[in-house]
């Protein structure tokens, strides 16, 4: 019996030793992205964000930037024995759940304010878009609400642990997020050629229409994502170590990415225009 359980322990142990390796390699990735991005668009948005009057699209694009570098900054911290005190690793990995579940927020406020103003300011259509959009704010919520935050030996350290597998959640949490998205391309591609002809009878260079046409693909490499996140997370058992498979961790700081370079060039249009 002794034995048996000694196995099993030993078997843990590996498994959370490949879990950690694996989220730092992931987690290292994503920071790389923003931070490459951030410097390739740090000077437009000096000139297009910090220069011109403050609004609520000012509002929208820091929370979008800033909320996701911050949240990855953290889990950095995390991912090496930083923290000397293990009581330091609780209140660290609530800090953590909630700046994962900010984004969600902002993001659904995004594509239901997008889709309200192009569906000619169609309430009901952005107050679903908004719904649907904010599901996975909820699901992760509850789903955080049940991580229990343990310090373990390197490479684990501050490491979440849940007694609930995801794999429901995270079909419910994606599906409503694909469904939110295939709304905004409908309406997208519905505004995208009444607007592109009127710039091209007024004989504009790079057009609105143009924009939204180049800069709404993105909705369809996000919801290919989706596809690929609920489908790992369907033929792969959930154990209590991986509770999902690592696309969000690429996944999110894409989507604040395009956010932010579709507010800019936004900007960019609206300053020369």
């Amino acid at each position: 019996m002794a034995s048996g359980e000694d196995a099993a322990a030993a078997a843990q142990e590996v498994l959370l030793y490949q879990a950690a390796q694996t989220n730092i390699f992931w987690t290292s990735s994503a920071m790389a992205l923003l931070a490459y991005d951030y410097l390739l668009t740090l000077r437009h948005e000096v000139r297009f964000v910090w220069s011109r009057k403050f609004t609520g699209a000012t509002v929208l694009f820091l929370l979008n930037r800033y909320i996701i570098i911050l949240l990855y900054l953290v889990d950095i911290i995390t991912l090496f024995p930083i923290i000397s005190k293990v009581s330091a690793c609780p209140g660290t990995g609530r800090f953590i759940t909630v700046l994962e579940v900010l984004p969600y927020i902002v993001w659904a406020a995004f594509s239901s304010l997008r889709a309200y103003a192009l569906s000619s300011r169609n309430l009901p259509i952005g107050l679903l878009i908004f719904v649907l959009s904010l599901v996975p704010a909820g699901v992760n919520a509850y789903f955080f609400s049940t991580f229990s935050f343990v310090e373990l030996p390197s490479p684990s350290n501050c490491t979440a642990l849940s007694d609930i597998t995801a794999q429901l959640m995270t079909i419910v949490s994606r599906a409503s997020l694909m469904a939110a998205d295939a709304l905004v391309i409908g309406v997208t591609w519905a505004s995208t050629y009444r607007i592109g002809k009127a710039s091209r009878d007024a004989r504009l260079g790079f057009s609105f229409g143009t924009l939204l046409l180049r800069d709404g693909e993105h909705l369809e490499v996000l919801v290919a994502m989706n596809i690929v996140h609920m489908t790992l997370n369907t033929v792969k058992p959930n154990d209590f170590v991986q509770q999902a498979s690592y696309v969000t961790v690429l996944e999110n700081p894409i989507t604040s990415i395009l956010v932010s370079r579709f507010i800019l060039n936004l900007r960019a249009i609206d300053h020369r225009g």
